[in-house]
Parts: C-alpha cells; sequence; structure tokens
C-alpha cells in the first residue's frame, strides 16, 4: 500500500471530520470496456460499497480525494469493511502517528459490516488473483465485493478498468 504525505493522517480528524460531499456511483464486476477511463462507469446500482485501505487513508487524510470517498464511507447501512482492510489501514495509521489513531479510525471503520475471511472468499479471492491478475489483498476485496454486491472504491491502479469500481488516480 503506499503512503501519503508524512502525517498527514495524525491531523485529520477521525471519524467525522468529513460533511456530506459528492458523488457516489456503482457499478458491477468484470473489467469494464473502456479500461482507459479513470473512472469506471457504473452500469447498475449496487447494495452495498467497499473501500481499498488509500481510500479510508485519504478520506482521514482529507486529502484531494477524500470528497470521492466521504459519501459511501458515511453511508454507514451501505458500509462494508473487508477485515484485511483494517489491517492496512491500522499499519499505516502506526507508521504514520501512533496506535491511538490508529484504533480511532479503526473504530470508525467497524461502524460498517465488517466482513471476516472465510472459504468461500478465499477461494473466490484465488479465482479473482488469476482472472484479473490482481494481488493477493486485492483479489480478498474483489471478491468479497463481487460475493456481498458492493462496489469498490479505490486510488488503486490494479482495479483500473474492473467494472463494479470507482477508481480515482491519487491526488498530489
Amino acid at each position: 500500500m503506499e503512503s501519503s504525505s508524512v502525517n498527514s493522517y495524525c491531523v485529520a480528524k477521525i471519524p467525522g471530520g468529513h460533511s456530506q460531499r459528492d458523488s457516489r456511483t456503482h457499478g458491477h464486476s468484470f473489467r469494464s470496456k473502456n479500461a482507459d477511463d479513470p473512472v469506471s462507469k457504473p452500469d447498475r446500482a449496487y447494495s452495498y460499497q467497499t473501500h481499498k485501505a488509500a481510500a479510508w487513508l485519504s478520506y482521514f487524510a482529507d486529502d484531494g480525494n477524500a470528497k470521492h470517498f466521504a459519501k459511501s464511507i458515511e453511508s454507514l447501512d451501505e458500509l462494508l469493511v473487508p477485515s484485511i482492510t483494517l489491517t492496512e489501514v491500522f499499519k499505516a495509521i502506526v507508521r504514520q502517528c501512533d496506535e491511538e489513531v490508529a484504533f480511532e479510525a479503526i473504530a470508525h471503520m467497524q461502524q460498517g459490516q465488517v466482513i471476516d475471511l472465510d472459504s468461500a472468499i478465499v477461494i473466490g479471492a484465488a479465482s479473482c488473483g488469476i482472472e484479473f491478475n490482481l494481488p493477493l489483498v486485492d483479489s480478498i476485496i474483489y471478491a468479497i465485493a463481487r460475493k456481498c454486491d458492493a462496489a469498490i472504491w479505490t486510488q488503486d491502479a490494479d482495479f483500473k478498468g474492473l467494472k463494479g469500481v470507482r477508481f480515482f488516480p491519487k491526488s498530489k
């Protein structure tokens, strides 16, 4: 996972430092027809929303891309949080700040429905990893999204072009 500017997470307001912001859309699984499009176009509504760790970190840091993730993160009834994402976010925030700030962020994340790994997810992750050439953590998150009918919000280029993904390149 890529890191953001040093100590940016430490100065963000965790949780609730964001107002309801603009635009959330939904998508579908599989690669889109136009992989060069920076934001995959939605083709149907999804029941749930999930986010890669970098999207969470962007939200907590209130950086240039936070506005893209805020509304979907703050829609707690639709929010799914893969347990592996808790690990990634906790680790990144501890590196940037300290455990107290990391636990505060995790508490905010756990307001959504945490999805633990099970045999169906890990087998689905193996298939996604092979089919879409995704690294392990990415394939786990993609498998969870497919199993749970969730759109994925991310800044991770490995997801660029996958349907059901809202991809926003990292802001500079």
